[in-house]
């Protein structure tokens, strides 16, 4: 609801593969009463001499709780796919492609309004904490040249472009079990794609 929390960390790895994880989470909340401005900076990646290599799997900047509008699941290959062989099943499409890397770096803000709770604008202390509220998310994901994983396309920082969504959502406390979202959201970096409702599951919100 308000201040700041920060994370770094550092994670070596040696033997027949050497390089070092990395990650950097700054979160900072404004509290505008009944709003909250909460703000995220986040960068993971494996650096190192063998931080691309091909045995080591990727990650994924579409996830829910990195940039909303991009899940896997809701990609429809026959019409965002330009490549003929991902509409018949294999993994070659651009506009997935560029979600993939050893590393991201990503941005969130997000106008929060507490609408069911102990604080919320409709008061019921012990009811599960429900909020509602319009976001803003961007990022980037990229490899070293070379990456086997880059299948021959252009994959280092300078070669990707950041993509980004907007959009309203709705977040409830599921009792403490998992906190449950409900967007509406665009995501600008699919130029085949509309807005679109997404759901989600997560341990915890940012």
């Amino acid at each position: 609801m308000m201040g700041q929390r920060f994370r770094l960390e550092v994670e070596p790895a040696m033997g027949s593969l050497n390089f070092v994880t990395m990650q950097a989470d700054l979160r900072r909340y404004f509290r505008m009463k009944p709003f909250t401005l909460a703000g995220r900076a986040l960068h993971v990646g494996r650096w190192g001499v063998d931080g691309s290599d091909g045995r080591l799997g990727r990650m994924y900047l579409g996830m829910p709780q990195l940039v909303r509008g991009y899940q896997n699941t809701s990609f429809d290959a026959r019409i965002e796919c330009q490549s003929p062989a991902a509409q018949t099943g294999f993994f070659n499409c651009p506009v997935i492609e560029q979600l993939i890397g050893s590393r991201i770096a990503v941005g969130n803000i997000e106008l929060r309004l507490p609408l069911i709770g102990g604080i919320g604008v409709i008061s019921a202390p012990g009811a599960p904490p429900v909020e509602i509220g319009a976001f803003y998310d961007v990022g980037k994901a990229w490899s070293t040249t070379g990456d086997p994983n880059c299948q021959g396309q252009p994959c280092s920082f300078g070669d990707r472009d950041w993509v980004a969504s907007a959009g309203l959502l709705v977040r409830a406390n599921l009792f403490g079990f998992a906190i449950g979202e409900i967007d509406f959201v665009r995501p600008f970096g699919r130029p085949d794609k509309n807005w679109m409702w997404q759901f989600s599951l997560s341990g915890a919100g940012f």
